[in-house]
């Protein structure tokens, strides 16, 4: 059996979806809430220690969201407000129990709540995963095909 892989969706005309693949870009539950473009992604690119060009904020939306899936699965609260902007230190990830991300000024940005490891695991588990992206830049599926695919002794699917 092959490992599990991400495929690049297409507009071409014929192109179809592998059976049994996964659709992870939006608007499916598994999409990344994080943006690559616009204000919000300007400000929190260099929060993660990124370039606000497209490549490093596309970078930084695939950290944010690895980060969210960590730090914030099944969140209580139906929606968690992100404010980016510029601050010392690695995202400030500081008051986890309002589910708010502080990074001093900048916009505010409202996701959904995360998936947990165990539906990742029990629901992407062996399944390719098919997004818009490039496949050769950063993307979220690939943080999911990792935490999917791990082995079950590793908590969060080890360093992602």
């Amino acid at each position: 059996m092959s490992m599990p892989r991400r495929i690049q969706r297409l507009r071409t005309p014929g192109w179809r979806m592998p059976p049994g693949a996964v659709y992870v870009g939006r608007p499916s539950r598994w999409s990344n809430p994080f943006p690559i473009r616009g204000d919000w992604a300007v400000w929190a690119a260099p929060c993660v220690g990124c370039r606000a060009d497209e490549a490093g904020r596309r970078e930084a939306a695939v950290r944010h969201y690895r980060d969210w899936l960590r730090i914030f699965p099944g969140a209580d609260d139906a929606d968690l407000h992100y404010r980016a902007g510029l601050m010392a230190e690695r995202p400030g990830w500081k008051n986890r129990d309002s589910g708010e991300l502080h990074i001093i000024c900048g916009d505010i940005l409202t996701v959904p709540r995360a998936p947990t490891i165990e539906v990742i695991r029990a629901e992407l588990r062996g399944r390719d995963l098919v997004c818009w992206c490039p496949l050769d830049q950063p993307c979220h599926a690939d943080v999911l095909l990792k935490l999917a695919n791990a082995p079950p002794s590793l908590p969060f699917g080890g360093t992602v």
